[in-house]
């Protein structure tokens, strides 16, 4: 249930979901499996909301699939063909698959394609003491404001590394990704990210995200940026329930992650609760494109001694330092908090609160109760 304004306007609504995971486990290592959400279509939830004084009831059902999926292991199919262990570990998956990279800032989507792991390898030549390499190609069903939302309009080729080394973690990654129809839209994204601590106190992660490449007037671009990110943690005396935290980020014209499903929210969903709506009441957010803004969040997360609740309290602002951004005409500032606590092993209550002052535009607030059920 949720209360407030967001940047469409004045909506308050009740809002359902119901997530169901189907899976058929052929063997240990090879599965079908399928994700359906048949209350929500188009990333629209079936609800009852009051719009201008007037309430009405929006069905949203649909029982097509989110995902649909084969998975399994290469290696040990090739063996049991030919009676014998595995030769070697090659994971794959095929069909409408979901893609999660760097916690779902590089990535995160549905899409119809396949993909294949190099799980547990080490290279004492660069001095890695462990990394793995995914390889993926998505041929349709990919989302981006690159490509206007239109889900059929591109392709992506890339391949995404995960590595152990150097005192810290490194993430990178590169995907070409092709436009059907106009190919002055197609552009490369590169990503790179360190995460270590320091000093034994703070926990630090860089991030940066490149798009390049597209052929077309610079007003008419659509994904031509560069995204810098830096999350910071700081090790308390208390380290596991007291957790104060500040991220930041610049964003240079449009930065643009490789594919993003229209409940995932922004590409700075991850920056701070004040940029994370809820994919599901559409709880509003300052402006979380990163396009021409910089800024940050400051916060600290409290959990229960026994990790059975969660508190955080936080404070966020941007600012545009260009002109690309035309939902940005000047500062904003929000704050937000977020309570949640299990009622049993299977059910939690979470509230949400937050009020964001938007220079040049109307403020927007809310206020959201949400009960969870896992069955």
């Amino acid at each position: 249930k949720r209360q407030g304004r967001n940047a469409a306007g004045r909506i308050d609504n009740w809002a359902n979901r119901l997530n169901l995971d189907l899976d058929l486990q052929l063997t240990d290592t090879e599965r079908f499996h399928s994700f359906l959400g048949p209350l929500d279509d188009g990333g629209q939830f079936t609800r009852l909301e009051r719009v201008d004084g007037e309430w009405r009831w929006e069905n949203e059902m649909d029982l097509t699939p989110l995902t649909g999926y084969f998975e399994g292991d290469l290696g040990v199919l090739l063996g049991t063909l030919q009676g014998e262990t595995s030769p070697f570990e090659l994971p794959f998956t095929v069909g409408l698959i979901p893609l999660l990279f760097q916690n779902g800032i590089w990535m995160e989507d549905g899409v119809t394609g396949a993909a294949f792991a190099l799980p547990a390898r080490h290279s004492r030549l660069l001095n890695w003491s462990n990394y793995d390499a995914t390889f993926f190609a998505v041929f349709d069903q990919l989302n981006s404001a690159a490509f206007d939302n239109n889900p059929h309009a591109a392709q992506a080729f890339g391949t995404a590394w995960f590595i152990e080394a150097y005192g810290g973690y490194i993430e990178a990654g590169y995907a070409y990704l092709r436009d059907r129809n106009q190919d002055q839209r197609s552009y490369h994204n590169i990503t790179a990210s360190f995460t270590r601590r320091y000093w034994d106190r703070i926990s630090n992660s860089v991030r940066v995200i490149v798009n390049a490449g597209q052929d077309l007037p610079q007003q008419d671009r659509t994904a031509d940026g560069v995204l810098l990110l830096v999350e910071n943690s700081l090790v308390t005396a208390s380290p596991l329930t007291v957790v104060p935290y500040a991220n930041f980020f610049v964003g240079w014209d449009r930065p643009q992650s490789v594919a993003r499903a229209g409940v995932s929210g922004g590409i700075l969903r991850n920056t701070g609760i004040n940029f994370d709506t809820d994919g599901l009441n559409g709880f509003p957010t300052l402006d979380p494109t990163a396009a021409d803004t910089a800024g940050g969040s400051l916060g600290i997360d409290l959990l229960g001694q026994d990790l059975d609740r969660q508190l955080l309290l936080e404070a966020a602002f941007l600012a545009p330092h260009g002109s690309k951004n035309p939902l940005v005409p000047s500062d904003q500032y929000g704050v937000g908090t977020r309570y949640q606590f299990p009622i049993s092993n299977s059910s939690l209550l979470r509230f949400d609160a937050m009020y964001g002052w938007r220079r040049g535009l109307q403020d927007v607030y809310g206020t959201r109760m949400e009960y969870r059920w896992k069955f």
